[in-house]
């Protein structure tokens, strides 16, 4: 009986070990692997960040409004000047808006008024503004939301 139980074992363990030294039959020799589908995420952020710190020499005022008209919500930047007005060669205004689009735009040596106009919407979006000095170096000087806020709000 226990010589029955043995060959079975042995049976059992020979057709395992057969089992496993054989090559696959199914898998092509020109299969490539193929890699998971990324998952998407966020490529915008609606968070502002801190500013940069700008040397005083370098220093200038930046406003930014946004239109209270539904229909046309846009986003102006204006340059204001400042002591550092004759050393900056380019401001650059991004927003990203609340419905995941960015714009930006910029100005080549921008002057005291020079304007930038993008376009936003009624919600709440995000505005960057950067200047670069002529030394090359980009700072960032407005980091901000700019919630849309309408002539005559519904109460």
């Amino acid at each position: 009986m226990h010589k029955a139980i043995l060959l079975i074992v042995l049976l059992f363990a020979a057709i395992l070990a057969a089992a496993c030294t054989g090559y696959p039959s199914t898998i092509p020799a020109t299969q490539t692997p193929v890699s998971p589908t990324p998952v998407p995420t966020p490529s915008f952020s609606l968070v502002p960040e801190p500013t940069d710190v700008i040397p005083a020499v370098y220093s200038v005022s930046v406003q930014v409004t946004k239109n209270t008209i539904a229909t046309d919500p846009s986003i102006t930047v204006t340059f204001r000047g400042g002591q550092g007005l004759a050393f900056v060669e380019t401001m650059q205004a991004v927003v990203i808006r609340s419905d995941g689009k960015e714009v930006s735009g910029s100005v080549d040596t921008p002057q005291i008024g020079s304007e930038i106009v993008l376009p936003g919407t009624t919600r709440t979006d995000r505005v960057m503004v950067y200047v670069t000095i002529d030394n090359g170096v980009r700072y960032k000087v407005i980091d901000q939301d700019m919630p849309f806020q309408p002539i005559n709000p519904t109460r």
